[in-house]
């Protein structure tokens, strides 16, 4: 989860560089006080005070005082000792050779990444500032620091806390690939689309029951309409993003997330490039109406681009709005409906002598599409 805020200023690296004077050392057992995002809070605090509780090569774990003092804090530090493994010895290698690195030594001039675990709204995985890449003079609530927000009620279920770890790391690269070396700031789905797909490229969703991946299908599922490239950070956003990018992975390759974070442009306009750089004519207006197509019929004998190959996937179906005509006699129906661009709307139509006809409406910022499936 990205939360973003809008800051006028210069974002040069050379700007930044100059602006690393703290040096933070931090020991376990330091407590400070973070700056965090009230809404994600399950208090709805603006702030909190915080224990360091562990310290690997590459991160401190701190948590919050309160929730740390009423817990089993031997069971508690055990959980950290296995996500701070998991995250030296693969999360970090893997995802930092994959997508590109963190700003390093960063704002503190420091290489440690700082964890922050609170108690959050159960939705909430959790979240990345990008005010923490500020100094104070900059950003008030700035805590100056690499961080990373993770929900600490989900310490300890060690395929969630793993893959929600993994998420948050992508956007601080991201962060750092796209904002401080190129001076831009991506779109939101985009930089979402990469840290969802984290926890498949680490292998965390290959048993799907109880996985991350599991809970996006279900969302999907129950909400599939909504644009694609507008983002509310609701959980239906996350649902769509996922299933979009698992799409685009499975048929174009993972380069062409890496790809399109490692160049000048950002949203759809880096997509472009990465797939024409890696060797494909088509383009994202056609790649999203596939997988519009792809959602509700799922099956490669229609042709291959009409179905997922992540065997997680192979059964997803979306339920389409079913329209009854009556079997005998002359019918008419009329449907009127409408969406945002890059989103999509499916029907089936149902009777009329014909059996049944299944219709997808396509909506991009080309005129809308009606195909024939």
């Amino acid at each position: 989860m990205n939360l973003r805020y809008k800051i006028i200023l210069l974002i040069l690296p050379l700007a930044f560089s100059a602006f690393a004077q703290n040096v933070f050392a931090d020991e376990v057992g330091d407590k400070r006080f973070f700056y965090i995002n009230s809404s994600y809070d399950q208090a709805e605090r603006e702030k909190i005070n915080a224990v360091l509780v562990r310290s690997t090569g590459r991160l401190y774990f701190y948590i919050d005082e309160g929730w740390w003092n009423t817990e089993n804090q031997v069971a508690q530090k055990e959980y950290l000792d296995l996500l701070g493994v998991e995250f030296e010895n693969r999360i970090y290698p893997i995802l930092s050779s994959f997508y590109g690195r963190e700003w390093i030594p960063g704002i503190d001039n420091d290489i440690k990444i700082t964890a922050l675990l609170h108690p959050m709204k159960k939705e909430a995985g959790g979240y990345f500032r990008s005010n923490d890449e500020y100094e104070k003079i900059q950003v008030s609530d700035s805590n100056e620091r690499e961080m990373v927000y993770l929900n600490a009620e989900y310490l300890d279920n060690s395929t969630l806390i793993k893959s929600f770890l993994a998420h948050e790391f992508v956007h601080l690269i991201t962060f750092n690939e796209k904002t401080i070396k190129n001076g831009i700031e991506e779109e939101t789905w985009l930089d979402e689309a990469r840290a969802e797909y984290a926890s498949t490229l680490l292998g965390y969703d290959d048993k799907y029951q109880g996985s991350i991946l599991e809970k996006r299908v279900q969302y999907f599922l129950e909400k599939p309409n909504g644009p694609l490239t507008e983002w509310n950070n609701t959980k239906y956003d996350y649902g769509r993003i996922s299933m979009f990018t698992h799409y685009l992975a499975d048929h174009y390759g993972v380069g062409i997330l890496r790809d399109s974070l490692n160049y000048s442009k950002a949203g759809i306009e880096s997509i472009n490039y990465a797939l024409k750089k890696n060797g494909y004519n088509k383009k994202f207006i056609d790649i999203f109406g596939d997988w519009v197509v792809a959602v509700v019929i799922n099956d490669c004998n229609y042709g291959s681009t009409y179905c997922y190959l992540n065997k997680n996937l192979k059964n997803i179906y979306i339920n389409p709005i079913i329209n009854f005509l009556p079997v005998t006699g002359n019918s008419t129906l009329t449907m009127s409906d409408g969406a945002k661009a890059w989103s999509g709307n499916w029907y089936k139509i149902i009777g009329g002598g014909g059996g049944s006809l299944d219709f997808v409406a396509i909506y991009s910022k080309k005129p809308s599409r009606w195909l024939y499936c």
